[in-house]
């Protein structure tokens, strides 16, 4: 039987509802919503740059916990109120995986997001 470890990382803004930042399942680490909020406020910025900016750290720091880097990013989907705000975060992805022929999986979605949202993401990835 698989034992599922919770995620907690200090640092990274925990949710409002009872769900952990992120899960690890044997080699796998599943994340909730990465949001955009500010780690230190639990606010949205109104930038998306600056939000943007904080859930890629969250992200980063979430991998961390796991033992992980990006390189284990196998999926990571995007969610944005907003599909030309792409534009923002290619930048922040072309960082990240800045190898073009290693770079996971991406969709980009259109979608209502909580007030103050810019940017929400979720990722799979694979230790």
């Amino acid at each position: 039987m698989l034992k599922r470890e919770v995620l907690s990382v200090p640092g990274v803004p925990a949710h409002a509802n009872p769900i952990p930042q992120a899960v690890k399942l044997d080699r796998f680490v599943f994340s909730s919503l990465v949001t955009g909020r500010d780690a230190a406020t639990n606010t949205y910025p109104d930038s998306m740059e600056a939000q943007v900016k904080n859930a890629f750290a969250s992200m980063r720091a979430l991998l961390a916990s796991a033992g992980a880097t990006p390189a284990n990013i196998g999926l990571l989907t995007i969610y944005l109120n907003n599909r030309a705000d792409r534009v923002h975060v290619n930048p922040a992805w072309l960082e990240m995986f800045p190898d073009e022929k290693d770079r996971p999986a991406r969709m980009t979605l259109k979608m209502e997001l909580d007030d103050g949202a810019k940017i929400m993401m979720s990722f799979t990835a694979v230790l």
